[in-house]
């Protein structure tokens, strides 16, 4: 046990020293002399852009978009409480659809026994 945690500290250990090289080795006059400059170029582009207009023009274009896309958010929603207005509707009438349907069954059925009963009636007075 012991053993593994030595090999596990000189490990550490290996490599907290490869950073702290690392970190010497960097040279800074390099980044500040080519890339510092290259990124204050890029701002000064950027700059320009939102000064023609540009820029501006996009963020309208980008403002238009939100709104279009909050009035069909808007229009999807109405369309779906119709769409489940309607089903409602639909159901309501398919239940007395089936109301009308019982009734006039047992308006038949009732017909039919009272056809019979005078049938009946009639032969009794034969």
């Amino acid at each position: 046990m012991l053993k593994l945690l030595q090999s596990i500290f000189k490990c550490v250990s290996a490599t907290f020293g490869l950073g702290e090289n690392y970190v010497e080795d960097i040279n800074y006059t390099q980044i500040v002399n080519t890339d510092v400059p290259s990124m204050v170029e890029y701002v000064k582009g950027l700059e320009a852009e939102l000064g023609n207009g540009a820029g501006l023009r996009l963020l309208a274009i980008v403002k238009d978009l939100e709104q279009e896309l909050a009035m069909g958010k808007l229009e999807l929603e109405n369309a779906k409480e119709r769409i489940t207005t309607t089903e409602d509707e639909k159901e309501k009438a398919l239940c007395k659809l089936r109301d009308t349907e019982d009734r006039l069954l047992q308006l038949k059925e009732s017909l039919m026994f009272l056809l019979e009963g005078k049938k009946g009636s009639m032969k009794d007075a034969i």
